[in-house]
């Protein structure tokens, strides 16, 4: 008797002892998946920041293109009614005969330094708008 109660209790100990066991692996693994999740939160969060970031960054892009892309236009503006004037001015000074032909040169030399300004203005209104195309996409 004393046999089957010392076996009785082995059997006792080894059926708690795998319970023990199971439950501490159980622990574990509940454990270890939550380590898991947390790490796939911090890098969504990551990413969602990173994203927020380009985000900013794009608009911050797109602001400060549209700006310089309003003044370039207005530089382009003044250029081209100076340009006006200087050409009316010469063609004034041409059929008066007024001027000297270094007068006339000089003349004509501000207005091709003005027909560059414009060419310029033109340029850098062609960047602003490749920018502004550029920075004005959404992200999807």
């Amino acid at each position: 008797m004393k046999k089957y109660v010392f076996v009785l209790f082995l059997f006792a100990l080894i059926i708690l002892s795998n319970a023990v066991f199971a439950q501490q692996s159980e622990n574990e693994i509940s454990d270890a998946r939550a380590k898991k999740e947390q790490k796939v939160d911090a890098k969504l969060e990551k990413q969602f920041l990173k994203d927020e970031k380009a985000e900013q960054k794009r608009i911050k892009n797109l602001e400060s293109s549209l700006k310089n892309y309003d003044k370039a236009l207005s530089k382009k503006h003044n250029a081209e009614v100076k340009l006006a004037k200087q050409n009316l001015n010469y063609e004034k000074a041409n059929v008066k005969a007024k001027k000297d032909d270094a007068a006339l040169a000089k003349m004509m030399l501000d207005i091709k330094k003005t027909e560059i300004a414009i060419q310029q203005a033109e340029g850098e209104l062609e960047s602003y708008q490749r920018d502004i195309k550029r920075y004005g996409k959404e992200e999807d």
